[in-house]
């Protein structure tokens, strides 16, 4: 919208897309439902914080939402308190997902087949805690978006890229240039991104990478190569 030249419109979409302060329960720690006279209706006991059918929260339940500020996270874990708290609280979301075997029936914590969970495993990194990312990240990998037919839980895609021995390649700028990514050391051990190289020099930006100018093909440089240091423990 800000391109084509409607700014009062891209200042009124924003400052919309920061209200989700206005409905999270400092009490609770969690977004709740609230009345026009500012009362929240919050889930009253555990059951109702786990209910995917609960009609206060729109395909999913106070858990599933809890998380879902994938573009502004930073403030999102300001309301938690802190970092440490927010990966704390995040973790959990995770493990406990790992308590329900199937993907067909709604998970009543990290749910892998609807939008407000797709993003939430990268919210780790956030919070300083990218190892969490790549432990959990990986976890998903190989027991939910796995290569059996109910791969793909639920109706909606989320793409993976699993790094493995082989090279991994695309194109930019209508192939005109190359990105190549070499994972080095990748095993069921090893999980964890020991360090990241950019065209042979160290990444120190990791685990955040700027896909504009990291990734720029220039007359000068037609390709690009990103090579991954795997270990099993974490950096």
């Amino acid at each position: 919208m800000h391109a084509a030249g409607l700014f009062d419109e891209t200042q009124d979409d924003y400052n919309r897309s920061q209200w989700f302060e206005h409905v999270f329960d400092n009490k609770t720690k969690f977004f709740c439902a609230r009345s026009s006279e500012g009362a929240f209706f919050c889930p009253s006991n555990e059951i109702e914080f786990l209910n995917p059918w609960d009609n206060r929260y729109v395909e999913g339940n106070a858990w599933h939402y809890r998380f879902f500020v994938p573009h502004n996270t930073p403030h999102r874990i300001k309301l938690f308190g802190d970092e440490e708290i927010f990966a704390q609280e995040l973790d959990i979301f995770f493990m406990c997902s790992r308590l329900w075997s199937t993907t067909v029936l709604p998970n009543p914590y990290y749910w892998p087949g609807n939008e407000h969970d797709l993003l939430s495993v990268w919210q780790f990194n956030y919070a300083n805690r990218s190892d969490l990312t790549q432990k959990h990240s990986r976890w998903i990998l190989d027991h939910v978006y796995t290569i059996n037919p109910d791969g793909l839980p639920g109706t909606m895609i989320m793409e993976h890229f699993q790094h493995g021995s082989h090279i991994y390649r695309y194109s930019r700028n209508n192939g005109q240039s190359t990105v190549t990514s070499i994972t080095h050391n990748n095993s069921a051990e090893n999980i964890y991104v020991q360090r990241v190289l950019l065209n042979g020099k160290l990444l120190s930006t990791f685990p955040f990478i700027d896909l504009i100018e990291h990734l720029k093909c220039t007359t000068q440089s037609l390709s690009i190569q990103l090579d991954l240091f795997m270990s099993s423990t974490p950096s």
